[in-house]
């Protein structure tokens, strides 16, 4: 399987909080029979320094490649105002250094000024991943929003955590509607902590069960590779 969206990097944001923390991460992520997690902190400017990033990823890299995880790097990038002044930033923070990039709206806004910055991105070459819009609060009031962010040529990642109900009743119920009717396009972990791994078997089986497995593998395993280079 591959995890194109985890908080396992230490020391960045408000995922792993040390490098033990993170190593037991990997270590979880390896035994659910995940191959390629790509380290997603969140990018403000105000978090962390590029440097500090990459000094940690490789840190990390190197304590667990015994795992067999193939680590990643990327960012989830937040949508607002400021990003339009930022899109030469963006080049050095997609996924993977290609031109995926991971995307979260603020939680509780979604307008038109979110489509314009989504379009904004396109034309520049980028092409966004919307992270959970399950847990979006207008994206749970009004489903209409999550069918037109698909229909403007976004991609579309659920977290497992959602489709097994860790989130609630409401993000579950979201995340079913979107998979069902086939408007996602990754599940991942958004994993912060190394419990958010032991949903992974659960939620394949339940997307198997929503859909079919070979939608359930096109999710957790096949759609990731085009973020592989």
């Amino acid at each position: 399987m591959i995890d194109i969206h985890s908080h396992t990097l230490f020391g960045i944001d408000d995922g792993a909080r040390d490098i033990d923390e993170s190593i037991r991460m990997v270590h979880a992520a390896a035994k659910e029979g995940i191959k390629v997690i790509i380290a997603t902190p969140h990018f403000h400017e105000h978090i962390s320094s590029p440097e500090k990033t990459y000094e940690n990823f490789m840190t990390l890299s190197e304590k667990t490649k015994d795992t067999g995880v193939d680590l990643k790097l990327g960012f989830e990038i937040a949508l607002n105002p400021l990003l339009k002044d930022a899109i030469n930033l963006i080049n050095n923070h997609s996924l993977n250094e290609t031109q995926y990039i991971l995307v979260e709206f603020p939680y509780f806004t979604f307008s038109q000024h979110s489509y314009k910055l989504l379009d904004l991105l396109q034309k520049n070459g980028f092409k966004p991943i919307i992270a959970h819009p399950e847990r979006n609060g207008r994206g749970l009031r009004n489903r209409k929003i999550i069918n037109e962010i698909k229909e403007s040529g976004s991609l579309i990642q659920v977290n497992v955590g959602s489709i097994v109900g860790a989130y609630g009743k409401s993000a579950r119920s979201t995340a079913k509607y979107i998979i069902k009717r086939k408007i996602a396009d990754f599940a991942a972990s958004d994993a912060h902590r190394e419990s958010f791994y032991s949903w992974y078997g659960k939620a394949w089986q339940d997307v198997a069960k929503w859909v079919n497995e070979g939608y359930a593998n096109k999710l957790f395993f096949e759609n990731g590779k085009i973020i592989l280079n």
